[in-house]
């Protein structure tokens, strides 16, 4: 990380700039219904329900920060940031998971 500063006349201000390889590119986190609603539009129904059954504030807090979702069949394959999120998940939205997307697995991985 390169962090370059810049010495103007009514102050300092630092611009912060970030080497990345040429294969490489940053994105802004979106939230997981916006990713959803583009790559995999079979998936809304379930996560409409998913909301209703959690509740928006739920719902926003630990459903809309994962990192991907992905069905197969009857199985649901969600993806997670931290071991924590995970554990969440399991303990809390189960149930409400299978219900929502009418699956009879979820299995949640996590990337930490």
């Amino acid at each position: 990380m390169l962090l370059h500063r810049d010495m103007q006349s009514e102050g300092i201000e630092e611009n912060l700039a970030v080497m990345i390889s040429p294969g490489l590119y940053m994105e802004i986190f979106t939230p997981l219904s916006a990713r959803l609603a583009s790559a995999q539009p079979e998936l809304q129904p379930g996560l409409a329900a998913l909301k209703e059954l959690v509740g928006e504030e739920d719902f926003g807090k630990y459903i809309e920060s994962l990192v991907g979702m992905r069905r197969y069949g009857e199985t649901l394959r969600i993806i997670t940031d931290k071991e924590l999120h995970r554990s969440l998940l399991e303990r809390n939205f189960i149930d409400s998971l299978k219900q929502a997307f009418g699956v009879s697995e979820v299995r949640i991985i996590s990337l930490a």
